[in-house]
């Protein structure tokens, strides 16, 4: 045995160990039994097995034929290799061993009927490998080859000893008659392993072909040297090695470009789960920004330097670029990104490639300095243009251990992938300094061990460039990475170019500048000598240094030539220097409030995250009724240089707007707030003549409290029905700054800023003379955590604009609480802390706040909230610490000691009154005028469960871990005792509001509960006669049960004209969202006026609103208004919904109508403004976190698409994205689309074909659509590059049929390879014809004859359907005989009385079904390995129209069809039996197959046509010549198929199939016919 196949023993061993362990007995036959080594000897070792074998030969004459032509190949094999294959390190030749399993298993199948049948059948399927081996003992036989002839033996054992076991469990006829290998699980993973060995050792020899071409060629090379005289003998050996070297880069690249074209979707959208973290978006966004200020010309003096050549040119495997603060390094980085993307984009042949990818890391941004995000942005960023690492980093992100660390990431990810492909990485990180000490070392010792491997041999693919400040050489000495590290330093000599350009560009743009050039004559001149002295000030003084030259340039905006000279009479001479100067020049400004900035510097330099100017505003009140009047202003202005201001889209700070458009659109636009108005630092003066400060005309009277109106006034607020609605406190202060100012992000606008603070915040490391402004780092987390709490407790007061007061707090004055040391607070400062905890986690309304920082949800609120108190306990056991100190000292009272003694030790008791404070928000509330009600309080319900679900230490079950509101905040699955359970808890009294409550949160559960929930709001009515909201549950309950409509309607009439009554003039004032019901359910009562006439009310009165939205429009469809709908459309894409996206981006990730609409696009010519908001809402869906919506809306999008634009391209990526997002789900959401998954990849499927034809007819080659229609239908995992030397074995589905008649047609495939796609299918389909299941007779004749249109088999096809459009003839001659009958008797009873006989058989036909639907799912539950139920169930089942592909599921869950049930009657069966005839049970509806276009049947319209390729698809006449002109309303069919007509029937070809057809839609068969077809399949013969 050659050395190269030392490892085959272990190989054959443990596939001899499996064998008998899945057998359960030794592959010996006992002593004394030699192993037979040919056919003769096999034949011999059967019959010596006992008497019932003696006559084995002649009784299965048949089986024994197939068993010696599948073991022929087998001992030639043997033969053949001689030694190599008669021991393997003693464990006994493979050709034995098959042929003593071959024993055993005809043993087993003495005593099991119909055993000896499934054998043949086996071993008809192992006859392709067989015949593999027959293949191989022809050629010669290398290492390679009989690595792969032991993989063939290996898997032909275990599927024999495979099959042994289900013998012995009795699971024969589970796989009788049917394709048994790649169907059962089990074979399909053996089938699975046997291919990656030969598409593996494929591989091995063509890089070995490679390898020995490459050799050739360097001989070749070196030949040349031997003379002149032999060149023209070199230059034939030379162009021969070209050839040859040419060609075997041909097959790699054809390998490569085969490999890249498929990725298992599944495993896509894992990797899209692992990969695309946040800080993806936000490096993006970084170097956007960055790049935009990028000037011309900048970094040229790096490009000149040695040893960025050599880093160029891979020599060198990092570049390190230091610099000090300042110095440019960041648009430095952002350059040579620009450079290296710029350079190699061109360069994407196979085997050149090189891909960047890049990261900023910062300080304050905690996504943006972990080390294991910092690696998977980067392999986001090369996956997206590498579609070789993309398949790489799919398959590494299947398993979570490969990328739990950063260390885990960069190996698995990058360094396994690059150390085997011919392409490279560059990894750009710049502000390696601004990450943790640890996390720096983390980084760098991973780049250690990356050097000292490459020094060590291992191939320099990667690359890095490692941009940051000088400290980092201390970290480089720690870990021993400096001895022979280059590294490039920024100095004032190199950038010189950089900063010149700078400086130039800052100093053209000055406005002293500007105005100079415009004075004539000379202005030009002196402009261009006063910029010019400028700029060489500047550029002396800046020494290398952009910051020092930015702030510098700063102070010269706004000013004339005389104060910029002052500015550069004496510059701070270094950039810290320079920063104290801007701070010191802040504290010496008497306009700025000192104590302000200092407490805005503290929280941008220590937040958690950027805080917004909305909520900067709110936090830097000393009184919150306070307004902060030049706030924004002198951000903007005094503080541009420290700040860098986020605007949030779609706002423009700088805008102008006129005063009256300003006014007009105040109560329209929603991203500004009522009674916004933005100021602004340029005053309008025009009005300052009029402005009189001694005019008195525009004084407001003063009040007096004992006035006459104001006594009236209190008297008439004395009761509820009459008392004036009170709106919620707006303070000015509040209604000061525009929504786009409040939603603008203010961050630091250069990390150096923060540095300077937090070293002069400490004495201990201060450099300067102390100044006014600046922070206090002692005691800077202390005043937040004040701060946090000051903004709480002032956030009811403050309810219009409670987000800036809470949105912060709420969530990170934990994380501030944390990073406090408690031993080391004051006594003072503990008990403060401890007694704002108390009033928070204690008190009903500090519990409050921290609820309504839920209000808005769309940044994922509640999730945060739900794991910051149940899904994680961190944070209580931090509160419990602090509780467990403030319960022993003595300054609190008793019961407050008390309750934190208690906290401490219970988290249930912890959160108890957080748990109370939602029980009150749910059932609680002051009146039916209370804006509480615009929610329904389902969150605070769930967040009960939860906390009834906590242990002691506050641990919670997984599955409600894992709680997504998104997803979960539905309660179909809450009984209503357990909700009714949840409001006792709290032991609140019983009011109407009570009442309302539970029944409106049981009203939205399950509808068995409508009557409960009906019967608590009747009690909150009654209580309160005004109780609109328990009316419109009311209404909702009864009118979502679609069977009380006409009450429903009442009820929300009743409920609108009480709220009108009650709360007109109020935010409540939601008559509109109500009317859009009443809308709905007039349209189901059919009356489609007064529904259009309600909904247009309804929209009238909130244009935007979904709920009437989704009333008017659907009122529009009804009419088929198609223009008018579309003016809708634009309406709604050009108003923002006011969290910057449109009013139709909402409509559509929220109405089910998307796909309505479509045919109203059709006729307006398809507008593409419709698509844009199509990807956007998909983006909206997406980041709420609802995977299951997602998927839905992918699909229908998908539809629509596809449907009404006519086109392809979107449909098929948002198709395959939901498929893959399916594949990636859990379990429940998996089961909820399964038969979607079914459907859409038959349309996939049915896409890929037409694609496939159409770049066949084009001549494109690879054709990429072939390839996925290949994946599709391919029981097997599909290796790409691995040709035609793999095994291929196709599922049941209709994938399968496409990619055969694909291979029929175009690739010109022979018989016995097309037909294959079609065997396991059509095997399967005809067994549904003569098993003992009636309900699935009609469904098998259906698929069966889909089956054979596809397999050019038109003559059957059109037999089978002939038979079910027979029913249809019947049918019409019933009816005409039943109408004859009636005439006749002079009555309609008797003609009445006979119809109503095919009802009643229909109805037990439809028990009949149900019974085997439980009894085939209970047996599901009990099999030895168990199935899928809803697999079991459907293989009982009816087909239904909602699941019309539901027998095409099997090749999606399950391993193999259990046997149904034999469920007929006893006449039938007797019938059966005595004639030998199958007999086939129709369905009376077996003709019903309605037109795709209009929707008729074919006694309606007269004609029926198949579509042969597309899936269920059928036309009447005229409708097919409209889908051939496609002029179709909604595109159903490609015009270039192929139909064929069904009805009128041909009555001859009834007979071709069936002997006999008898009343009551029985069926007998010819048996010959069925036997023909099903012999045709099984055994593989051509016809």
């Amino acid at each position: 045995m050659e050395t190269d196949d030392y490892d085959l023993g272990p190989f054959w061993a443990e596939a001899k160990r499996a064998y008998e362990l899945e057998c359960e007995h030794s592959i010996d036959l006992g002593s004394g039994v030699q192993d037979p080594q040919t056919v003769d000897q096999l034949l011999e070792l059967i019959q010596s097995r006992g008497t019932e074998f003696e006559t084995f030969r002649e009784n299965h004459g048949r089986l024994w034929s197939k068993l010696q032509l599948f073991a022929e190949p087998v001992v030639a094999v043997g033969r053949l290799t001689g030694e190599a294959f008669s021991s393997i390190d003693g464990i006994g030749g493979p050709v034995g061993a098959i042929l003593k399993s071959i024993t055993h298993l005809v043993s087993a199948a003495a005593h099991v009927t119909s055993a000896y049948d499934w054998i043949e059948t086996v071993f008809s399927e192992l006859q392709n490998f067989s015949d593999r081996l027959r293949s191989h003992v022809r050629t010669t036989i290398t290492s390679a080859m009989r690595r792969i002839i032991i993989a063939i033996l290996a898997f032909i054992l275990r599927i024999i000893g495979r099959s042994e076991l289900l013998i012995k469990r009795g699971r024969v006829r589970e796989y009788l008659r049917v394709a048994f290998i790649g169907k059962d699980q089990k074979t399909k993973e053996l089938l699975d392993n046997l291919n990656n060995v030969i598409a593996n050792e494929g591989r091995l020899t063509l890089a070995l072909t490679h390898e020995k071409t490459e050799q050739a060629r360097d001989l070749a090379a070196k030949s040349v040297e031997v003379g002149q005289e032999t060149s023209e003998k070199i230059d034939g050996v030379q162009e021969g090695v070209r050839n040859l070297a040419n060609l075997a880069k041909e097959n790699a690249a054809a390998v490569q470009e085969i490999k890249i074209q498929q990725i298992d979707r599944r495993l896509l959208e894992n990797m899209h789960h692992v990969l695309r973290v946040g800080a993806v978006t936000q490096t993006d966004s970084w170097y956007s920004l960055f790049k935009r200020n990028l000037l011309d010309g900048s970094g040229a003096w790096l490009q000149k330097e040695e040893f960025f050549e050599l880093w160029m040119q891979h020599h060198a495997p990092i570049l390190w670029v230091f610099g000090g603060p300042g110095a440019g390094k960041t648009m430095l980085s952002t350059w040579l990104i620009t450079m290296l993307n710029k350079q190699f984009e061109a360069k994407s042949e196979i085997g050149l490639a090189t891909h960047v990818g890049y990261f900023f890391v910062k300080e304050n941004v905690e996504d943006l300095r972990n080390p294991n995000i910092l690696f998977k942005t980067m392999a986001w960023q090369i996956q997206q243009v590498d579609p070789l690492f993309r398949r790489h980093a799919a398959t590494v992100c299947e398993f979570d251990r490969k990328t739990a660390r950063a260390e885990d990431t960069w190996e698995n990810l990058f360094l396994d992938f690059y150390q085997n492909q011919d392409r490279r990485a560059i990894l750009v990180i710049d502000g390696l300094d601004e990450a943790e000490p640890h996390t720096q070392r983390r980084i760098l010792r991973i780049m250690k061990d990356y050097v000292s491997s490459i020094r060590a041999g291992r191939p320099a693919r990667i690359q890095f460039a490692i941009f940051g400040r000088f400290t980092l050489r201390a970290e480089l000495e720690r870990i021993h990475l400096d001895r022979e590290e280059k590294i490039i330093e920024v100095s004032s000599v190199k950038n010189h170019e950089d900063m010149e350009n700078y400086i130039t560009d800052r100093v053209k743009n000055l406005l002293i500048v500007k105005k100079m050039r415009s004075r004539k004559p000379d202005g030009p001149k002196e402009a261009k000598k006063f910029a010019r002295s400028v700029r060489q000030r500047v550029l002396d003084g800046a020494a290398g240094v952009f910051l020092w030259a930015q702030l510098l340039l700063d102070q010269m905006e706004g000013k004339d030539d005389r104060q910029i000279n002052q500015v550069l009479a004496k510059p701070p001479e270094n950039l810290y220097d320079m920063i104290y100067s801007v701070f010191k020049r802040i504290s010496q400004d008497d306009e700025v409030d000192k104590p302000t900035v200092n407490r805005l510097l503290a929280w941008i330099a220590f937040a958690k995250r950027p805080l917004s100017f909305g909520e900067l505003d709110v936090l830097l009140r000393s009184d919150f009724d306070a307004t902060n009047w030049f706030l924004w202003d002198h951000i903007r202005g005094k503080f541009a240089s420290i700040f860098r201001l986020r605007y949030p889209k779609y706002f423009d700070p700088d805008a102008k707007v006129d005063e009256d458009e300003d006014e007009a659109t105040a109560d329209n636009d929603q991203h500004d707030e009522q009674g916004s108005h933005p100021v602004t630092s340029d005053a309008d003066d025009d009005d300052n003549d009029s402005f009189d400060l001694d005019d008195s005309s525009d004084d407001e009277p003063e009040e007096d409290a004992t006035s006459e109106n104001g006594s009236d006034a209190q008297d008439e607020g004395t009761s509820e029905e009459t008392e004036k609605y009170e709106a919620p406190k707006e303070s000015e202060a509040d209604q000061h700054y525009s929504w786009g100012q409040k939603h603008t992000i203010v961050d630091f606008s250069h990390q150096r800023f923060r540095d300077f603070l937090v070293i002069e915040g400490d004495p201990r490391t201060r450099q300067k003379p102390p100044l006014p402004v600046g922070i206090d780092t002692q005691r800077v987390e202390i005043e937040i955590i004040f701060d946090c709490f000051r903004c709480l407790r002032a956030s009811l007061d403050n309810i219009q604009y409670i987000q800036n007061y809470v949105a912060y707090p709420a969530f990170h004055v934990f994380s501030h609480l944390a990073s406090l040391n408690q031993d080391r607070l004051d006594e003072k400062t503990h008990v403060h802390i401890l007694r704002e905890l108390y009033w928070l986690m204690h008190e009903e309304n500090g519990c409050r706040t921290l609820f309504a920082a839920l209000e808005e949800r769309k940044n994922g609120e509640c999730d945060v909230f739900w794991n910051l108190w149940l899904a994680n306990n961190r944070t209580t056991s931090l509160l419990q610490r602090w509780f467990a100190k403030g319960a022993m000292l003595e300054c609190f009272q008793e019961d407050e000691r008390t309750w934190m003694a208690k906290a401490a030790s219970s988290v249930p008791q912890l959160l108890e009154p957080l748990a109370m404070a939602a029980a009150k928000i749910w059932l609680t509330k002051k009146s039916y005028k209370d804006l509480a009600y615009l929610d329904k309080s389902e969150f605070q319900v769930w967040f009960l469960k939860g906390y009834r679900a906590l242990d002691e230490r506050g641990h919670i079950a997984e599955n409600l871990a894992n709680w997504i509101h998104a997803r979960d905040l539905t309660f179909w699955r809450m009984q209503a005792d357990e909700i009714e359970d949840l409001a006792e808890w709290a032991n609140l009294e019983k009011t109407t509001h009570w009442y309302t409550g539970v029944g409106w949160i049981i009203h939205e559960g399950p509808r068995t509960c409508s009557a409960r929930a009906q019967e608590l709001l009747a009690k909150a009515i009654d209580l309160d006669p005004t109780a609109w909201v328990a009316m419109e549950a009311t209404a909702r309950s009864l009118g979502d049960d679609d069977r009380e409509l006409e009450e429903a309607i009442s009820w929300m009439e009743r409920a609108i004209e009480t709220l009108l009554q009650q709360c007109r003039g109020t935010p409540l004032e939601v008559d509109s969202y109500l009317l859009s019901h009443i809308s709905r359910w007039k349209m189901d009562l059919g009356d489609v006026q007064a529904a259009h006439k309600i909904a247009y009310e309804a929209w009238t009165k909130a244009p935007t609103t979904l709920e009437a939205l989704n009333s008017y429009i659907r009122a529009l469809l009804q009419i088929k208004e198609w223009k008018h709908l579309m003016g809708i459309l634009e309406y709604l894409n050009e108003t923002d919904n006011g969290y910057g996206i449109s009013t139709l981006v909402k409509f559509f990730s929220s109405s089910s109508l998307v796909w309505d609409v479509g045919p109203a696009c059709r006729t307006c010519e398809c507008p593409l403004f419709v698509i844009d908001a199509l990807e956007l809402a998909l983006q909206d869906v997406e980041n709420s976190g609802d995977k299951s919506t997602l998927i839905s809306k992918l699909l229908h999008f998908g539809d629509f698409y596809h449907d009404f634009y006519d086109k392809n391209d979107k449909a098929i990526r948002w198709w395959e994205e939901a498929i893959a997002r399916i594949a990636d789900a859990e379990p429940a959401v998996q089961r909820q689309y399964v038969t979607e998954k079914v459907k859409y990849t038959n349309k996939l499927a049915q896409l890929y074909f037409d694609e496939a034809v159409q770049n066949f007819e084009a001549h494109i080659r690879p054709n990429d659509a072939a390839i996925r229609l290949k994946q599709l239908a391919l029981a097997v995992t599909y290796i790409p590059g691995s040709g035609e030397d793999v095994f291929d074995y196709y599922t049941p589905g209709y994938a399968s049929l496409l990619y055969g008649r694909w291979l029929r047609e175009y690739e010109k495939a022979k018989s016995s390879v097309w037909r294959e796609c079609f065997r396991a299918r059509i095997l399967e389909q005809i067994n549904g014809l003569d098993d003992n299941d009636p309900t699935n007779d009609t469904m098998a004749c259906q698929r069966l004859a889909v089956s054979l249109f596809q397999a050019d088999d038109e003559k059957r096809a059109s037999a089978l359907l002939a038979v079910l459009f027979k029913t249809l003839e019947e049918y019409i001659a019933e009816r005409a005989r039943l109408q004859i009958a009636g005439e006749e008797g002079g009555t309609e009873e008797g003609a009445e009385e006979r119809e109503e006989e095919p009802e009643e058989e229909e109805q037990e036909e439809e028990e009949v079904a149900n019974e085997a639907i439980e009894e085939t799912a209970l047996k599901a539950n009990e099999a030895t390995e168990p199935r899928d139920a809803i697999a079991d169930i459907w293989d009982g089942a009816r087909d239904t129209e909602t699941s019309i592909s539901q027998i095409d599921t099997e090749v999606v869950i399950m391993s193999g069809p259990q046997q149904p049930p034999s469920i007929k009657g006893e006449d039938e069966r007797e019938e059966e039996n005595e004639t030998g005839k199958p007999v086939l049970l129709l369905e009376s509806d077996a003709w019903s197959y309605t037109c795709d276009g209009c929707g008729y049947d074919a006694e309606d319209k007269g004609t029926m046509w198949f579509c042969e390729i597309c899936f269920d698809v059928n036309f009447c006449t005229e409708c097919l010549e409209k889908a051939k002109a496609m002029t179709l309303e909604v595109r159903r069919c490609n015009p270039k198929h192929c139909w064929h007509q069904v009805w009128p029937l041909d009555e001859s070809k009834v007979s071709e199939i069936a002997l006999e057809y008898t009343e009551g839609r029985k069926v007998k068969l010819r048996v010959e016919w069925l036997e023909e077809i099903r012999n045709e399949w099984l055994r593989g013969s051509d016809r």
